[in-house]
């Protein structure tokens, strides 16, 4: 495909002149594995990276829990969450460590 006009340029191409312009013209059509040359994106990235955010804010509930009610002892969850919450039992045990917490008795010691 030869553009003969210079007012040709500012046109925009069709389906089958874009792929001329690629070198695609040449794909057999009978062909199953040929793909096409405008297909939807693949959302496979995008959906591994949602679950991964998914996945580490519930590995990541009893720090949250801990920072969030202001636990003495939250660095310790923290850490003991980030080394060794993949166990399922310590993560369990920080939840409950968290859970347990009762703020009560620490502002009756403050007065």
């Amino acid at each position: 495909m030869v553009l003969q006009d210079v007012g040709q340029l500012n046109k925009p191409l069709s389906k089958t002149e874009y792929q001329q312009l690629l070198g695609l013209n040449q794909i057999n059509r009978n062909d199953s594995s040929a793909t096409s040359v405008i297909e939807r994106p693949r959302m496979d990235g995008l959906l591994l990276a949602g679950l991964i955010l998914i996945l580490l804010f519930i590995y990541f509930i009893p720090a949250y829990l801990a920072y969030w009610s202001d636990h003495p002892q939250r660095h310790w969850i923290f850490v003991c969450n980030l080394f060794a919450g993949a166990t399922i039992i310590v993560w369990i045990i920080c939840m409950i460590w968290v859970l347990t917490y009762d703020d009560s008795k620490d502002s009756e010691a403050q007065t």
